[in-house]
């Protein structure tokens, strides 16, 4: 079996290496022309435009808004082979594309059929697959484990070269192979580029899931990587909207409006002297601020010093890595 050379922490499966130990490059085929199959919500037209000939199923798509962001190509929702998409995508593209988020299969196995019930009589029929989809099935579990890194792999590497160096990429997984697709992840964008691994509860345990011999599985992670320290970044929030009745109940009130208290922690003398004078000071029980510039103290003369938070009826809070709801 020929050597490899390992220079940094990888995962390795069947079929990334060749035979000689060479890093088995990913495959480009393409680029491929788009076909229009549907318009849909398209600006109204005029009888000039009515006159011309309608495009037919497997007429090539031309491109006369554009082919670039720029000339107005947007809005386009692409059905086929996603290696094949991008493949195609890459001549005009590549380096341009903001924000990718994917939600690949999960490594459950499962074949993805469904029944569909018709009628009042409830009869059923099932959804087979299409060629495409048994092509896909099969490049995806034919090999088990291996043919789905190999797959995840290469889509990974097309999504970095498509990426902006301003660009963010989410990839939505579960427990069975998120600790995989870290691994690789890690080493096509870069440890160092990894920013958050997201962790949101998609059910509540119920019924045998909830007394099962396990902990049950009730939540989903979603693994964020960026092309470069330069990407954008845009802090999600919250609104929290709080009616006064529910704000009496949980906040304390002066001339400014709500707030609550914290622990003054490691404010230097300037910080609370700043505080003191924005009134954001707080002294319990009815207290006054002692303040002793000689000494660089100040505190309150009952109880703890404590620091004024002030809270709007409506506050918007920032959206942590585990969302609550």
């Amino acid at each position: 079996m020929p050597e490899i050379e390992i220079k940094k922490t990888e995962l390795i499966w069947r079929g990334k290496y060749t035979e000689d130990g060479k890093l088995r490059p990913v495959e480009k085929p393409g680029p491929y022309p788009f076909q229009i199959v549907e318009v849909i919500n398209a600006p109204r037209i005029g009888k000039k435009e009515l006159e011309q000939p309608k495009l037919a199923l497997f007429d090539y798509y031309k491109g006369e808004e554009g082919d670039t962001f720029e000339e107005g190509w947007k809005n386009k929702l692409i059905w086929g082979d996603n290696k094949l998409v991008m493949c195609s995508l890459l001549e005009k593209f590549a380096g341009k594309i903001n924000l990718i988020y994917i939600d690949p299969p999960f490594a459950t196995g499962a074949d993805f059929k469904f029944k569909v019930q018709i009628g009042e009589e409830g009869e059923q029929i099932t959804k087979e697959h299409s060629i495409l989809e048994e092509k896909a099935y099969r490049d995806t579990w034919g090999r088990g484990l291996d043919s789905y890194l190999d797959m995840m792999y290469e889509r990974l590497v097309l999504m970095k070269e498509l990426l902006a160096e301003n660009g963010s990429i989410y990839v939505h997984l579960d427990w069975h192979v998120g600790h995989y697709v870290k691994i690789i992840m890690d080493e096509i964008f870069g440890y160092e580029n990894f920013r958050n691994e997201i962790v949101w509860r998609r059910q509540i345990p119920r019924g045998m899931k909830a007394y099962a011999k396990y902990l049950p599985y009730s939540a989903d992670y979603i693994l964020l990587y960026t092309k470069s320290q330069d990407a954008i970044w845009n802090q999600p929030i919250k609104i929290n909207k709080l009616n006064f009745r529910e704000a009496e109940k949980k906040y304390m009130r002066d001339e400014k409006g709500f707030f609550r208290t914290s622990d003054p922690g490691t404010y230097s003398f300037e910080s609370l002297l700043r505080l003191y004078e924005e009134g954001r000071l707080y002294a319990p029980y009815g207290g006054k601020i002692i303040i002793d510039k000689k000494n660089k103290i100040i505190k309150a003369s009952k109880g703890n010093l404590a620091v004024k938070y002030y809270r709007k009826v409506e506050n918007a809070c920032v959206i942590e890595e585990i969302p609550v709801d």
